[in-house]
């Protein structure tokens, strides 16, 4: 049988995994599942890491609001491009990290 210890180290890191979840960036819809889109101003994939063209500039914009940066697709869009937590929610977990690196 594991020891306290051990046993509470994996409960903790079994909270961070979940903590986690809930924090990274997941796509709804899997890559091969995609709309194909064909936007003149989309990158398209460079095959050569060597070759490098620059790209113009594009129409995503970026606000804060509450201490975490949104991007939406061009300056008049109500829509968020990326769903991410609030400030709020990731000091919350920052601060469980912390305390259960510590206890």
């Amino acid at each position: 049988t594991p020891s306290t210890d051990k046993v509470k180290v994996y409960r903790t890191l079994q909270d961070c995994l979940e903590i986690r979840k809930s924090n990274v960036f997941r796509e709804t819809a899997a890559p091969c599942e995609k709309e194909i889109i064909y936007d003149p101003s989309t990158p398209k994939p460079n095959l050569c890491p060597f070759d490098y063209t620059p790209e113009g500039k594009s129409d995503h914009y970026f606000q804060m609001e509450d201490g975490v940066v949104h991007v939406y697709a061009n300056k008049d869009s109500k829509e968020k491009l990326f769903l991410v937590a609030s400030a709020t929610t990731f000091f919350t977990d920052l601060y469980y990290f912390f305390q259960s690196h510590i206890s």
